[in-house]
């Protein structure tokens, strides 16, 4: 089995890097096998031709843990494969994770709020029902944000 574990260290709280970290992972087009408050399991989805010749899905075990102020974000990514290139592999899917992890903070930091742009209704709808399909969201998570959306 092919393994490697990276850390991230977060000047966010532990609900923002929670957040942060669903959306690196539903950009990812990962599928959520489960979660919680402070930990996200994914897998790597590959094409289906890929996966006529071998299996090398990559699964992401994403924990958070608090320090201080921030949030560290522990990543632990793993396949079944042997050898140099699953090895790679699996360490290519821990970096992509923490750079898409990381490319969602400095979105979030470079824009201001009063200089974000207006996004419709439906857009933001489709938006949650995207990512309750990827599995992102519970239902529950759903209907709580669209609710919100529809009383604003």
């Amino acid at each position: 089995m092919s393994k490697f574990e990276t850390e991230m260290r977060l000047s966010d709280g532990a609900g923002a890097a929670l957040a942060a970290c669903r959306a690196a992972v539903a950009e990812l087009k990962w599928k959520v096998e489960s979660q919680t408050d402070r930990r996200l399991v994914c897998k790597e989805q590959q094409p289906a031709t890929l996966a006529l010749y071998h299996n090398w899905s990559a699964r992401i075990e994403i924990d958070l843990r608090a320090i201080g102020d921030g949030t560290v974000v522990a990543v632990k990514a793993s396949n079944f494969g042997m050898g140099p290139i699953q090895s790679s592999h699996v360490k290519g899917q821990a970096g992509a994770f923490c750079n898409q992890l990381q490319v969602i903070l400095d979105r979030g930091a470079s824009a201001p709020a009063s200089s974000q742009p207006a996004v419709s209704l439906s857009s933001e709808l489709q938006n949650l029902a995207s990512l309750r399909a990827s599995g992102v969201l519970s239902q529950a998570e759903f209907e709580a944000a669209k609710a919100k959306l529809l009383a604003s």
